[in-house]
């Protein structure tokens, strides 16, 4: 048995060769991968200066930023949260394999759709609602707006060819598992969760959330080993998520907060590919006042629109890869026309919540500065306890017909505006709602 154990002790704390070509070491109870190695085999040059500066990895169509000790890194300008630090030793950078597999892989070589399989119908979930009114203050209440929101953007995507299934269509409460199970029985292809967030009022900026794997932490530290029906679609969310963000970090002059990942119960339950965006702080007087302004909630519904179609573009057999560019959204080929006789499913029965299962990790690791934000599951807030929740007639909307008078092309988008600087930023803290 002493002999056994020693071997494994070796066999642990040895390099293994992998399936394509990378070799990884045990790093802080961790499997991690060169950098230098991985970026050669994706064509990336690769520069790193020392422990001080950023590593730059690039080519005709890609840039990418890493920075030692840090989780927080860059594809093409847009902050993305890894699941773990980048770790320096002697002079190479190394990345976790899981962050290799599931975060940057999904997003820079999507893997293809099945042939024939198309995104025909997006499900819009309308955060908060009824009893639960979300974040109350400037004038306003986090459930109108997203509420708003989610209008604007049903209309947006339905002159875009698409049918539109939406949770709730006014103002009514749905506890979150309920609103993953309405999406699944109404068989939508997307599940985009709409939310405004909530901290001090100097924070602000956007953030937009993918469901993290079975067994690692979400951004803001919490485990789970349980695989939730969500993870059976881990690469769809990771490209979903940063195609999403990307469009509306690109869009607006906003902080770039980063696609980061939550164990969120409409994204845990969802099954199909899910992000839940926080398109901004009510909290924050500038970005409330900039929400509640319907031009801006148009060009916000427009961007969202515009990560759909270039996911849409991507999956489906034929498209380019992200790491070629894409053309402007308004110069992009029709979607076909989906079908419209979608039949509404049945009623089903509101299912208590539950809680994660969570435990601490009890391996070190270099942390970076811990997200603002709480995972956990959507809880209303304390009113009247006797409201009851209203059962609505699940229906998906085809696509709206144009006026007999005019022969007007489905919206037209603006093309993106130039990708801003890969320096990742750090968010501050101070986010505590929960969803």
């Amino acid at each position: 048995m002493r002999w056994f154990l020693i071997a494994l002790l070796f066999f642990l704390g040895s390099d293994i060769a992998r399936a394509n070509g990378l070799r990884s070491q045990l790093l802080y109870g961790k499997a991690y991968v060169s950098l230098n190695e991985w970026a050669r085999g994706e064509k990336l040059d690769f520069v790193w200066k020392g422990r001080q500066s950023p590593a730059l990895l690039t080519n005709r169509w890609t840039k990418l930023q890493f920075t030692a000790d840090s989780p927080i890194a860059s594809i093409n300008g847009v902050q993305v949260w890894l699941f773990y630090p980048v770790v320096a030793k002697g002079t190479s950078l190394f990345v976790s394999e899981k962050d290799i597999e599931k975060t940057l892989e999904p997003i820079l070589n999507p893997v293809k759709a099945k042939a024939g399989q198309q995104i025909r119908t997006i499900g819009i979930s309308a955060g908060h609602g009824g009893r639960d009114p979300g974040y109350v203050g400037g004038n306003t209440t986090e459930k109108e707006q997203t509420l708003l929101l989610a209008k604007e953007l049903r209309t947006v995507l339905q002159n875009a060819g698409l049918n539109v299934f939406m949770t709730r269509s006014d103002d009514r409460y749905f506890p979150p598992e309920e609103k993953a199970e309405m999406a699944g029985r109404a068989k939508v292809d997307l599940f985009i969760n709409l939310h405004f967030n909530q901290a001090s009022p100097l924070i602000k900026g956007v953030e937009t959330y993918a469901l993290p794997p079975a067994g690692i932490p979400s951004t803001a530290g919490e485990h789970s080993s349980k695989v939730d029906p969500g993870n059976a679609y881990d690469h769809r969310n990771a490209l979903l998520a940063y195609q999403i963000h990307k469009a509306v970090v690109d869009r607006f002059d906003v902080v770039d907060r980063g696609v980061r990942r939550a164990r969120f119960i409409v994204l845990r339950e969802a099954k199909m590919p899910a992000v839940l965006l926080e398109a901004g702080f009510l909290s924050n007087r500038e970005e409330a006042a900039r929400i509640r302004d319907p031009k801006h909630r148009k060009e916000l519904a427009l961007a969202i629109h515009d990560g759909i179609m270039a996911y849409k573009k991507l999956v489906e057999r034929g498209a380019a890869p992200e790491k070629l560019p894409l053309p402007p959204a308004g110069e992009a080929a029709p979607s076909p026309k989906p079908k419209t006789d979608v039949k509404p499913p049945t009623k089903s029965e509101i299912k208590p919540e539950t809680k994660p299962e969570t435990k601490p990790d009890s391996k070190p690791q270099t942390k970076a500065e811990p997200t603002d934000k709480k995972d956990g599951e959507e809880e209303p807030a304390k009113v009247e306890k006797d409201e009851p929740s209203v059962q609505p007639e699940l229906k998906v909307e085809p696509v709206s017909k144009p006026p007999a008078e005019t022969n007007a092309p489905p919206t037209v988008l603006q093309s993106r505006v130039p990708a801003k600087s890969a320096t990742p930023q750090k968010p501050s803290s101070g986010a505590t709602k929960k969803k």
